[in-house]
């Protein structure tokens, strides 16, 4: 997590790194304590914020390709995340 807004070329660079490491499923998040961050992943703008269930932030997002944030209060982690 950075603090400000990132550039998109930053957001493309995480994102591009984070693609080797495959996609995992979303189901494990924890739905009484998460809070989560949708993230364009072409401009790096916050598209969404909520708690909860991932559908909270993702069922308005546009088709694309997106950086899910999930914090639980222990841990923050990054996730690709692609709407189609």
């Amino acid at each position: 997590i950075y603090e400000g807004a990132m550039s998109s070329n930053k957001v493309k660079e995480n994102y591009a790194n984070a693609t080797a490491t495959g996609i995992r499923t979303v189901s494990t998040v924890n739905p009484t304590v998460s809070k989560l961050m949708l993230v364009d992943a072409q401009t790096g703008m916050v598209v969404a914020r909520g708690t909860g269930n991932v559908e909270n932030v993702t069922n308005g997002a546009l088709p694309g390709y997106y950086i899910l944030v999930i914090d639980d209060g222990k841990t923050r982690e990054m996730r690709k995340f692609v709407k189609k």
